[in-house]
């Protein structure tokens, strides 16, 4: 670790974190964060008011219905919490609306996820 950890954050993107292990997302949120965005994801399908479909990001930028999420939870913790799961894809970035993407799948799945404006070009 150099000798000043913030400035280092700081250069690398990391502002706030002081373990660049532990940091997970752009955004700087905590794994614990996006654990309760991903089970608040699972227990709501879709945001309230509205109706729009969500899904996971995955930090190696794939994407993840929320069933998937729901059948891959721990793995999901697991990677998303310890620094040794690194490289196993499961771990979490974000929540999000898919709003007009008729054309996101599902990385574990296959199944198409659902759009939130872009149905009709979907079929």
């Amino acid at each position: 670790m150099p000798r000043h950890p913030a400035r280092y954050a700081v250069t690398y993107g990391l502002a706030g974190c002081y373990m660049p292990n532990r940091c997970r997302t752009v955004n700087n949120e905590s794994p614990a964060a996006i654990l309760r965005q991903v089970k608040d994801a699972i227990r709501q399908p879709y945001a309230w008011p509205g109706g729009y479909p969500k899904y996971i990001i995955m930090a190696d930028g794939e994407s993840l219905s929320v069933e998937s999420a729901r059948e891959q939870w721990r793995d999901i913790c697991q990677a998303t919490i310890s620094p040794g799961w690194h490289g196993s894809g499961w771990r979490a970035a974000a929540v999000d609306i898919n709003w007009e993407n008729p054309m996101l799948y599902c990385a574990h799945s296959g199944e198409r996820i659902e759009s939130a404006y872009a149905e009709d070009a979907a079929l």
